[in-house]
């Protein structure tokens, strides 16, 4: 999630995990383990209202799961906040500039993006899969 061009979250994949990171988490968090990260799927939901003032909030729940929840300033006043998504490739530049290696196969899949003021009309049955 992004407001102007500064990052308020980001989920990552990095060695131990899936991580969400950000001013808005205040702290890393490991959302998915390394033995649990490939060949499955799995639902994000973030849950939130972006305010300068104490009525933010912030939820995220990985799999069914509430990991994290805050409240109270979460943004800055007078900008929108933006949902971006994919591979970035930041990373994978810094890391072929580092090693000097041509990066890895990456795939990531999305489906069912969804956005909402409602959060009924964007979360999932996780129990039909």
């Amino acid at each position: 999630l992004m407001q102007g061009e500064a990052v308020l979250l980001t989920i990552e994949w990095r060695p131990g995990g899936l991580f969400a990171t950000g001013p808005a988490l205040g702290e890393d968090r490991l959302v998915v383990p390394d033995q649990m990260l490939t060949q499955r799927w799995h639902d994000i939901l973030i849950d939130q209202f972006w305010s300068a003032g104490p009525d933010g909030r912030f939820a995220l729940w990985v799999n069914g799961q509430r990991v994290v929840q805050r409240s109270g300033a979460n943004a800055v006043a007078g900008a929108a906040v933006r949902l971006a998504y994919g591979l970035s490739r930041r990373p994978v530049s810094a890391w072929t500039a580092r090693t000097g290696a041509r990066p890895p196969t990456q795939v990531a899949y999305f489906a069912a993006v969804r956005r909402d003021a409602d959060r009924g009309q964007v979360d999932i049955d996780l129990r039909v899969r």
